[in-house]
């Protein structure tokens, strides 16, 4: 999976997540699980409230904003360092709350137009 996967969900509603991409709920149901339950039990305090972890060929994490009940997950390629993940999603989350209008409900527009402009770390690296 060379592609990054942005899921931004609200008071925990996983049927419809603000914004899903690429779509997993259909195509992976599995990793999906893998990544609601995260988030629920970040939300129940069983797990901390920002955290990453290895799912077969996949590195993921997540963040949860409580003040807003936003929660923010994110899949990339497990060759990717947690440091770096970590970067990527302070970078995400702070854009996303400094440029969204509506954070509660967004426009998919802005939301894309903010992944177009945070940089991944580990992208810097290769070039």
């Amino acid at each position: 999976m060379d592609e990054i996967g942005v899921y931004i969900f609200l008071d925990g509603d996983y049927d419809r997540p603000l914004y899903a991409e690429p779509d997993l709920a259909d195509d992976d149901a599995g990793l999906w699980e893998v990544l609601c339950e995260a988030v629920e039990e970040a939300t129940d305090g069983d797990r901390p409230r920002k955290g990453s972890e290895v799912e077969g060929a996949l590195r993921y994490a997540w963040r949860l904003i409580p003040k807003t009940n936003l929660a923010f997950v994110v899949t990339v390629d497990e060759s990717v360092s947690a440091a770096h993940l970590d970067t990527y999603m302070s970078d995400l989350t702070e854009r996303y709350l400094d440029e969204i209008i509506d954070i509660r409900r967004p426009e998919a527009e802005g939301i894309e137009t903010i992944l177009i402009d945070v940089v991944a770390p580990w992208e810097d690296e290769e070039d």
